[in-house]
């Protein structure tokens, strides 16, 4: 006899629930890495309860650190977190933030599940789709790394407004209206990229008439989903009204339609690539694949014929196999919010799949509910679990790069990128290797000289050799080495003259960054120009009072 409230096929989200934890498990001891710093170090007490309004309002956000982004709601999780980790570990620990974010997962995966089994309408497919999407390494980006939890957090609201749609469709409800606005708004106060759903919904009911839901009563709830849209997107312009980021930030700062068109081209087919085969992950991908500057480029045209041909087999199937059809277009249209149709900071990146990731577990769902015949069916069922294993293997494995930033940073040697070599050469700047840093952050600004970065730390490595020459030259002055010493003061002016050209640059790109003020002020002190000093460390000082630092230097400028 069934135990009241569970589902007929509860032992399927028993299962799912379990891989989908057990893929993550290792992920539970990992640090904080790579833009977890910045975001939930630099200012950890902006997560405390009494200023948790602010990030609803605007006055506290993503925008100190990230750019300018309107994401409240993680920002509640993420002080659930900070409260949780002062009960159980007594401070500020990374433990209590990933164990949120496998939970995350789990959560999402069984929403995915209850939708995937109305969609499919077999149990046994949903089952093994789900699984898919439960030990899919494209996730972990999104599960392993702490603030990758925009786009999973994103996603469990989003499925459960798909799901309470569904349901509505079939039971009329104002129960599952309910879950279906508030879920949706949810969403959007995750991640922006949810914006998609209304249309997602309309793309759904078009492929999938017949349903009970009269015309009339789906268009007003089209209109409210619509509604409900742009009053996000009002509060958000409003929340957000007095922030800036700079321009020269964007990824396609400069660059002609044109080229973000060719160039966003390249990313379809790597996209789907991923989703079939999940190897060669990166956590960065800004300056990994070239501007481009035609779509009929010989780079960018065999892009052009995959979007073309999965876009007419998507139009063939559309009678015959509508599922098929919904989703390869969900996965184009769940990715037109990271496409640079309005300026982004990124080219790509792996957790923006996490939501169009519906569609790999979708498409090979309906190729599982197609097996009629019992060896089909052994076949299809053996296949699948084959490819669950594989998947689950390669994200336990991946995790584990997700451990510590120079595990993270090193995965990625050998693939160049401009980001990617600005964080391995700070690995080998703290190995002591120098040449061999300032060499990957000059091959970083090769790549895409926009990249403050990659100037900030080449400012401060020839700041740095600036002072060893100055030294050098007050040695040989001593020794009454007087052409070495000039020698050696001209090579100090030089590499202060290099130092200040690659941190005003900086600046420029990144005007709020505090280490690029405070390096600022560092090279202003060491060239004998106090008064700038003075003026950088004024800024900082109301920008980032608690800046580590900036108290010493202070007291180096003296009064």
């Amino acid at each position: 006899m069934m135990s009241p409230g569970l589902p007929a096929n509860w032992r399927a989200y028993v299962i799912v629930a379990a891989v989908a934890f057990l893929c993550y498990a290792n992920s539970l001891s990992h640090q904080f890495v790579f833009d977890d710093k910045p975001l939930l170090l630099g200012d950890p007490a902006s997560y405390d309860l009494d200023r948790l309004p602010g990030h609803f309002t605007g006055e506290e956000g993503y925008f100190k650190t990230m750019g300018r982004y309107y994401r409240p709601l993680v920002a509640l999780t993420y002080a659930f977190d900070r409260m949780t980790g002062r009960l159980l570990f007594g401070g500020m620990d990374p433990k209590s933030y990933h164990l949120t974010n496998v939970l995350i997962h789990v959560a999402v995966c069984l929403v995915l599940l209850a939708l995937l089994t109305l969609l499919l309408e077999s149990t046994r497919a949903a089952l093994l789709a789900a699984l898919v999407f439960a030990a899919h390494p494209i996730h972990t980006e999104s599960v392993a790394w702490i603030s990758g939890r925009t786009d999973s957090l994103a996603g469990l609201f989003y499925f459960m407004a798909l799901l309470a749609y569904l349901r509505h469709t079939r039971r009329p409800s104002f129960g599952w209206l309910w879950l279906l606005f508030g879920s949706y708004g949810l969403a959007l106060l995750s991640k922006e990229m949810a914006v998609t759903l209304p249309a997602a919904l309309i793309l759904l009911d078009l492929l999938r008439p017949g349903r009970r839901l009269a015309p009339g009563t789906r268009y007003l709830i089209y209109a409210g989903l619509i509604g409900l849209t742009l009053l996000f997107l009002l509060a958000r312009q409003g929340a957000l009204s007095g922030i800036t980021v700079p321009e020269a930030g964007q990824y396609f700062f400069g660059q002609p339609p044109l080229t973000v068109l060719a160039t966003m081209l390249q990313t379809i087919p790597v996209y789907a690539r991923l989703l079939i085969v999940p190897t060669g992950l990166l956590y960065h991908y800004n300056g990994v694949l070239p501007y481009q500057d035609s779509p009929l480029s010989p780079a960018v045209l065999p892009a052009l014929l995959f979007v073309l041909v999965t876009l007419a087999l998507a139009l063939w199937w559309r009678r015959r196999q509508p599922l098929a059809t919904f989703a390869i277009l969900f996965f184009y249209l769940a990715l037109l919010p990271v496409m640079n149709i309005v300026p982004t900071f990124s080219l790509m990146a792996e957790r923006f799949l996490f939501i169009p990731s519906l569609s790999i577990a979708l498409l090979i769902g309906w190729l599982i509910a197609k097996a009629r015949r019992p060896a089909a069916q052994a076949i299809a069922t053996i296949a699948g679990l084959l490819l669950i294993g594989g998947y689950a293997f390669l994200t336990i494995e991946r995790n584990r790069d997700w451990s510590t930033d120079d595990r993270l940073f090193r995965a990625a040697e050998g693939t160049p990128g401009s980001l990617l070599n600005v964080n391995l050469g700070n690995v080998y700047s703290r190995a002591g290797d120098i040449l061999k840093a300032e060499q990957l952050y000059l091959e970083a600004l090769a790549i895409r000289e926009e990249n403050s970065r990659a100037h900030l730390n080449l400012g401060v490595i020839e700041m740095s050799r600036g002072a060893r020459h100055r030294a050098a030259a007050a040695q040989a002055e001593a020794n009454s080495e007087v052409d070495r010493a000039e020698l050696h003061r001209a090579r100090a002016l030089t590499a202060f003259d290099q130092s200040r050209r690659h941190l005003e640059r900086a600046r420029e790109l990144e005007p709020a960054a505090p280490e690029i003020l405070f390096e600022l002020a560092h090279l202003a002190l060491a060239e004998g120009r106090p008064a700038d000093a003075r003026r950088h460390l004024h800024q900082l000082s109301r920008q980032s009072p608690n800046f580590p630092g900036l108290k010493e230097l202070r007291h180096q400028l003296g009064p």
